[in-house]
């Protein structure tokens, strides 16, 4: 039983992994509506907040 509960650390590891993917396809689906300085930006923007939040 608990060995299918992961580790915290685990949880916090995978769900950067995911967010990071999340935020890459994010920026390519938008990439043809936007210039590169605002998708840089964005870029810039999510990965402060993933820093920040330490998600």
């Amino acid at each position: 039983m608990s060995k299918a509960i992961p580790t915290p650390r685990r949880v916090r590891i995978t769900y950067k992994i995911y967010m990071l993917l999340f935020i890459k396809k994010l920026g390519k689906a938008v990439t043809y509506k936007m210039e590169s300085s605002e998708q840089k930006n964005m870029y810039q923007r999510s990965y402060n907040y993933a820093c920040k939040y330490e998600i």
